[in-house]
């Protein structure tokens, strides 16, 4: 049986170099080398969760969140739901609730630009530019 709960908070928290590291069971702290270009002058990359599963012969990551919105104790939450799912031969990235997209009317470019020159066409003081 593969080793679970490997990290505790403070060692979480201590971790600095840039890799990947284990808390068992498919959960992973990734911790990102740090940018040249980062404001700020911070020391270290980012950290996030990860949890790591093999679905249909192919290796899959699924972002848990930052290190910093997530505690150890929600990522691994998270990672026994995923697990779960793997278990009953779902894929973890389907079962994610979806948000619902925005409903808008599709806007076309000519009624764009009829309504922008309704918008605009008291802006012009002569009547010859507003015929144009």
């Amino acid at each position: 049986m593969p080793a679970r709960n490997k990290l505790n908070v403070k060692q979480v928290e201590a971790l600095k170099e840039p890799g990947v590291y284990s808390d068992g069971a498919g959960l992973y702290l990734r911790i990102r080398p740090k940018s040249a270009k980062a404001p700020g002058g911070d020391t270290t990359g980012s950290k996030s969760w990860l949890f790591i599963y093999s679905a249909q012969g192919k290796r899959h990551e699924l972002g848990l969140g930052s290190f910093f919105d997530v505690p150890l104790s929600k990522a691994r939450e998270k990672a026994a739901e995923m697990r779960a799912l793997v278990l009953d031969r779902r894929d973890p990235r389907e079962a994610r609730p979806q948000a619902p997209a925005p409903e808008q009317a599709a806007i076309t470019f000519g009624g764009f630009a009829t309504e922008w020159l309704d918008d605009v066409e008291d802006g012009f003081s002569n009547p010859k530019h507003r015929q144009q």
